[in-house]
């Protein structure tokens, strides 16, 4: 299938800088492409490479390794200013002294555009981002939320290629963050614009997303949809990064038919339909005494105070609006095990004993390398 002529493609992008100690990698052979109209994010811890690779493909730094190409044209070594793309920083970055019409202006006044056509582009902006009644006013007497509307504004207003957001939210309190990540997302599919977003959050980029690219270290760990990835994640790191996971040691795995047969610390057998082989490198994290780890989410375990093959106790219970949440410590748990519950599971006490289980389609394991 031909690729679209207005897609993104990312090939092999490499960034190293150096250092007195030698060269940092901070963008591996990073690939992918991005299609119109998508809402594409990547997302990953602080110093992943995630921020890096976006300001590749901005221009504001330069590949050590790769090609961009985007509309069929080869970005790779275009200067910035050539390549048409709207640009949203975690810092406003508005001038002080100018009004919210004419910050938004400013792209187009650089670029010579005659003042009635540059009036009439300002007024849309205004219109889509609901600035219209705040166009005379300055930066210091807006809020956040409303800052960082006039800087989308300014990036969309001369009708970029792409829209590229680099921590757009992360200056904002919780709940406008919440209302601001829907208000960009209207704004991108009414433009049906092409968007490159960067975060750190994992509900942000989520909530929003077409697809997600998850980095760590410099490499692209996964790329999928959210529901693809958090469903089934493809490692450790993506498992344990991408919303809360259970792990739980498996004594022995066998393998039949696709399926895994795992057998877990207390002595039961669990049919797992999603087998996931590690690398070297995710393989000596796992405890020398297992062949395995079984993941599954906090909110499609089951708890009870007498049936199931987990037996765990109770060390927390926290009632947090929509569900109730539930700490649990029990043999076999990498770590403290955590189940979400939309009510409080009768007989179930902080201290007391529970059983924990789940079904074996809603979890997965991953095997040491070699294993099988």
């Amino acid at each position: 299938m031909p690729v679209p002529t207005n897609s993104l493609i990312v090939k092999h992008l490499t960034k190293r800088f150096g250092s007195p100690a030698g060269d940092i990698v901070a963008v591996d052979d990073v690939s992918f492409e991005v299609g119109p109209s998508e809402f594409f994010t990547m997302l990953g811890p602080s110093g992943c490479g995630k921020t890096t690779t976006l300001r590749m493909v901005a221009g504001l730094e330069t590949a050590t390794g790769g090609s961009i190409v985007f509309g069929g044209r080869d970005f790779t070594a275009t200067p910035a200013q050539h390549r048409n793309i709207g640009m949203v920083f975690q810092s406003y970055a508005l001038f002080p002294h100018l009004s919210v019409f004419e910050n938004v202006a400013y792209g187009l006044r650089l670029r010579g555009l005659a003042s009635g056509k540059a009036r009439a582009r300002v007024e849309r902006m205004l219109d889509l981002l609901q600035l219209r009644p705040l166009a005379q006013r300055h930066p210091a007497d807006l809020s956040g939320g409303q800052q960082q509307r006039v800087s989308i504004a300014r990036a969309l207003v001369y009708d970029p290629g792409m829209l590229l957001l680099d921590e757009p939210l992360a200056n904002l309190d919780a709940k406008l963050r919440v209302s601001m990540r829907e208000e960009i997302r209207r704004i991108q599919r009414d433009l049906g614009i092409m968007s490159l977003y960067v975060t750190h959050d994992q509900e942000e980029a989520m909530s929003v997303s077409d697809r997600l690219a998850v980095f760590n270290r410099g490499r692209l760990m996964q790329l999928g949809s959210p529901a693809e990835i958090f469903e089934m994640p493809a490692s450790l790191f993506v498992a344990d990064f991408l919303g809360q996971a259970n792990f739980l040691a498996a004594r022995s795995v066998r393998l039949q038919g696709g399926e895994a047969m795992v057998v877990l610390s207390g002595g039961d057998a669990l049919p797992v339909p999603r087998v996931v082989t590690l690398d070297a490198t995710e393989s000596a994290r796992l405890p020398a005494d297992c062949e395995g780890l079984v993941m599954v989410r906090p909110n499609r375990v089951r708890l009870d105070p007498r049936a199931g093959f987990i037996p765990v106790r109770a060390t927390r219970i926290q009632f947090l609006g929509g569900i109730v949440r539930y700490t649990l410590h029990g043999d076999g748990a990498v770590d403290d095990l955590t189940a979400d519950v939309q009510r409080p599971v009768p007989g179930v006490v902080e201290g007391g004993a529970a059983a924990l289980s789940f079904a074996g389609d809603d979890a997965v394991v991953y095997l040491r390398q070699g294993s099988q």
